[in-house]
């Protein structure tokens, strides 16, 4: 394996990693006011509701960004291939 596709299958082993720990730290931050909010009893159901809405919201965003950033490490591949 050529060092550059090393370099870029670290960078993108790395970049992979630290978006799943980004948003566990995004969903552990943003679901604090709704479990707060859920232990009123008024609120109880439409703070459940909310937040898992906010969590399918927050994984799916990183699903995409995921996403994009395999499709990147996928055409950088190709140009690599294209390196003598």
């Amino acid at each position: 394996m050529s060092r550059i596709q090393s370099v870029k299958d670290r960078l993108q082993d790395t970049t992979e990693k630290s978006l799943i720990r980004l948003e566990s730290i995004h969903t552990s931050i943003a679901e604090k006011p709704l479990l707060a909010l859920g232990k009123i009893q008024p609120f109880e159901g439409v703070a459940h509701q909310a937040r898992v809405l906010q969590q399918n919201m927050i994984h799916k965003t990183y699903r995409g960004i995921r996403d994009l950033t395999e499709m990147q490490g996928q055409i950088a591949d190709q140009f690599i291939r294209l390196i003598p």
